[in-house]
């Protein structure tokens, strides 16, 4: 995930790791996925050194939909993505999930935020 703060070894790790899991798992149209390219390309920060919610959402979307052969929908033809709910983005996270002692870290609270990719 694109965070700038987010250079420590796990990154890499998560990299490798996907690289690792997507050998013999590509289809025709999924076949390398460059987490850190993919997720600069949103227009939203990090949430305490984590990926927002849409970020989350998008990395997940482009994987799975690049991994499963039956998908219920069809591409959405086009070049935006619409997020829907009320923290998707770090901004919105950050003001909801500011003073919530429900969770230990704020990202944890974010995620547990509806935010739907449709």
């Amino acid at each position: 995930a694109h965070c700038p703060q987010m250079t420590s070894q796990f990154q890499s790790l998560t990299q490798r790791a996907t690289k690792e899991v997507m050998h013999g798992s590509t289809s025709r149209w999924l076949r390398l996925v460059d987490l850190w390219t993919l997720t600069a390309e949103l227009p939203d920060v990090c949430v305490a050194g984590h990926q927002s919610p849409m970020s989350v959402l998008w990395t997940w979307q482009v994987l799975l939909g690049g991994f499963c052969t039956h998908s219920p929908k069809q591409p959405t033809l086009g070049k935006l993505a619409e997020f829907r709910g009320v923290g998707c983005t770090a901004e919105q996270a950050h003001r909801i999930c500011a003073n919530n002692f429900l969770w230990v870290y704020m990202y944890e609270c974010a995620l547990a935020v509806p935010c739907t990719l449709v």
